[in-house]
């Protein structure tokens, strides 16, 4: 596995709100990280930046060929010193 990357480990038979529970759990254990995951809503994992500013605001990726997968990322973030 590429360093920085956690793995989820599923099985075919989960549900999308089953993966969606590992997921959370993942974000939530991965230290400095700066990110807290909440409780899925469904398959819906929402993110929130633990540091206010900018830096939260940048292009999540992923690699999943499932096209139900979706990610965005995090937006609306402003720079401490515009406050």
């Amino acid at each position: 596995m590429t360093a920085g990357r956690v793995a989820v480990a599923f099985t075919a038979g989960d549900t999308a709100a089953t993966v969606a529970t590992a997921i959370q759990t993942a974000i939530n254990a991965a230290s400095n990280l700066n990110v807290t995951a909440a409780a899925p809503a469904g398959a819906v994992v929402n993110l929130t930046n633990d540091t206010a500013g900018t830096t939260g605001n940048v292009t999540i990726t992923e690699t999943v060929a499932n096209a139900g997968f979706v990610v965005a990322g995090m937006t609306g973030g402003t720079d401490g010193s515009d406050a």
